[in-house]
């Protein structure tokens, strides 16, 4: 008989099935990450040539210190730039991040960024007008700011006549806007200055004052046609006061406004021509005095100051021609020509002109007789007095030292009277006139009196009044 345990049989338990997926997905994942690392480490010096070579494209050119790379991120560190053939200009960036769209450089992020400027102005905003010309795309980038500083000097002794920290740099839809609250000029803190420029089908609009270029006082507008390139300068209506520093102005007259509009077509390379265009300057609440041989002439308001200019190649001396300097009824004509220095510039100019004795002596009546009889003595005036003023000025003035400016007037009096039926010849000086009433002869003494009790007849008709 079988023995009851040899006759229970246990249960062999199944074999553990080893994990073998294991292993090979570990060594896949460690092999990728090792892969990954030696890839962005092995790729590091030919980002830094894409990116070189890919700032070059673009009209910049590009020293990297160090980069980082990541799979949606590449950071460039103490970045050295410099704009294409734009002169006296230097950028340092701490740190410029960027992402790829395709192949293209997109949503830049700058942090402690350095712009300065040393030496001339002028040169550096001829030639970073044939930058954009150039490269009008570059201001389409998406850029945000943070720490900007921008230093302007005239050589590397001197302080700084215009310095700003602290800058914030943010992208709009179509551009950028700029704000910085610490900002010097001329050494003088002034309030924040804000900024921004915008692009619309090609057209690059930079304003100074707001933070939308079209809101701006200052509005510098500019055209990158290759064939004409093209740059107008709006200044709305300024106390001239703030003008003093940024352009090395002395001693403007007080209360007046300043308002200006230039249009201005700039040569295909700088270097390569005059720019030429035309100005307005107005000046408001301002109109010169008139020598005290011209008495009582109203010039008006305001004096606005018209002109076609010419540029030489140069950027050191303005031809004007077609010189129109109007003073409400007055205007005067001629040319003129603006030298420029590093610091300073000086004006020469001649102009001619004339004035109606009829406008003069109308003046002069208004003045002396306000209300109704001022203007009845003004209307005989007009009606009886022939002949003009000339006028002839010349200018000569140096904008360091405005007060000591050299003006000079000829006056070429020659006033007759209008009368029916009788000619007079035109009078050479108006003060040469002569005194009528010492002149003019004594009335006749004895005449007899009229007798008294004289009787008018009666029943004479009432005459119609007219």
């Amino acid at each position: 008989m079988p023995n009851a345990e040899s006759a229970t049989v246990k249960p062999v338990a199944a074999p553990k099935r080893k994990r073998r997926w294991l292993l090979p997905l570990v060594l896949l994942a460690s092999t990728f990450v090792i892969v990954t690392i030696v890839g962005l480490l092995a790729i590091k010096p030919l980002v830094r040539k894409l990116a070189i070579e890919g700032a070059a494209k673009r009209g910049i050119e590009l020293s990297i210190g160090d980069l980082e790379v990541s799979l949606s991120r590449i950071q460039l560190h103490q970045v050295e730039l410099k704009l294409e053939r734009v002169r006296h200009l230097s950028l340092h960036v701490e740190r410029l991040g960027f992402s790829l769209d395709g192949f293209e450089p997109d949503a830049f992020t700058a942090t402690g960024l350095s712009v300065r400027l040393d030496g001339k102005s002028s040169e550096t905003a001829a030639d970073i007008a044939d930058w954009m010309k150039r490269h009008p795309k570059g201001f389409r980038r998406s850029i945000t700011g943070s720490k900007i500083d921008v230093t302007f000097t005239r050589d590397d002794q001197s302080e700084p006549w215009f310095a700003l920290t602290g800058g914030e740099l943010r992208p709009t839809k179509d551009g950028a806007r700029f704000r910085a609250s610490e900002v010097k000029l001329g050494g003088v803190a002034v309030s924040q200055m804000d900024a921004g420029w915008s692009v619309q089908d090609d057209v690059i609009e930079f304003g100074l004052g707001h933070l939308q270029p079209s809101r701006a006082p200052l509005k510098v507008t500019f055209t990158p046609d290759p064939a004409a390139p093209k740059a107008r300068v709006q200044l709305k209506r300024t106390p001239a006061a703030r003008l003093a520093a940024p352009l090395h102005l002395d001693k403007l007259p007080k209360g007046v406004d300043v308002s200006l509009d230039a249009k201005l077509t700039l040569p295909k390379a700088p270097g390569a021509g005059p720019t030429e265009g035309t100005v307005k300057l107005t000046l408001h609440d301002y109109s010169p005095k008139l020598p005290a041989s011209v008495p009582g002439l109203a010039l008006g308001k305001d004096t606005v100051v018209t002109s076609d200019v010419s540029i030489d190649a140069a950027l050191r001396n303005v031809a004007m021609t077609k010189l129109t300097v109007t003073l409400g009824p007055f205007k005067l004509k001629g040319s003129g020509a603006v030298q420029r220095f590093d610091d300073a510039g000086t004006l020469t100019a001649k102009l001619s002109g004339s004035l109606a004795c009829a406008d003069i002596a109308r003046s002069a009546a208004n003045a002396q007789f306000p209300g109704l009889a001022g203007k009845l003595l003004g209307q005989l005036a007009t009606n009886t007095v022939k002949g003009g003023v000339g006028v002839t000025v010349t200018v000569t003035a140096d904008s360091r030292n405005l007060s000591d400016a050299a003006i000079g007037h000829k006056l070429g009096i020659g006033c007759g009277l209008k009368v029916p039926g009788l000619t007079l010849g035109e009078l050479p000086d108006l003060k040469s006139l002569p005194d009528l009433a010492k002149k003019l002869p004594d009335i006749p003494g004895g005449l007899p009196q009229l007798p008294d009790g004289l009787k008018f007849p009666t029943g004479l008709p009432v005459p119609n009044a007219p």
